[in-house]
């Protein structure tokens, strides 16, 4: 998929589907800055409160609880003494973090891989309403067709990647 989009923003293009490409990777960039913001701080949201006192998640047995953490678990020592707690909610912030940069990278790259395909599908619809005019009609017929096959490709591939995530995660 990678190598497509590549093979994609390589090819000789105009001015015009060029614009219309570099529009849509603005677009994923803009979403994918708004998700960092939004990951950054719920991450910090996760981490920070804890070291004030204030309980984040939900904890349905808190009775000996002195010291919170970021994540609810259960554990099989003492987590109030103070090597311990350190320790552990050292874990809990590493493993927050691996996870959202999992989690942050897969929702990136269909962000980026969707636009892609909106990009090149809005080129494919203006080399259709330009095909009329075209002087080569055969040569460009040849050329569209081609261009479909290679995006139902790519989005069957899209697609396959997004479903197999989703069985894999859910």
């Amino acid at each position: 998929i990678i190598n497509m989009m590549e093979e994609d923003w390589m090819a000789f293009k105009l001015d015009r589907e060029r614009d219309v490409m570099i529009k849509q990777a603005r677009t994923a960039r803009l979403i994918m800055m708004i998700e960092y913001v939004f990951i950054i701080m719920g991450f910090l949201t996760l981490i920070v409160l804890p070291c004030f006192g204030m309980q984040v998640t939900y904890v349905t047995n808190s009775t000996d609880r002195r010291k919170f953490l970021p994540l609810a678990t259960y554990h099989f020592y003492d987590i109030n003494k103070s090597p311990q707690f350190e320790l552990t909610f050292f874990i809990h912030t590493i493993t927050t973090l691996l996870l959202t940069i999992i989690y942050i990278s897969v929702d990136i790259l269909l962000v980026l891989m969707i636009f892609h395909i909106c990009g090149q599908l809005e080129n494919f619809r203006c080399r259709l309403i330009n095909l009329i005019s075209c002087k080569n009609f055969n040569k460009v017929l040849n050329n569209i067709v081609a261009t479909h096959l290679r995006l139902i490709r790519y989005e069957f591939l899209t697609i396959e990647l997004l479903t197999e995530f989703l069985q894999k995660f859910y």
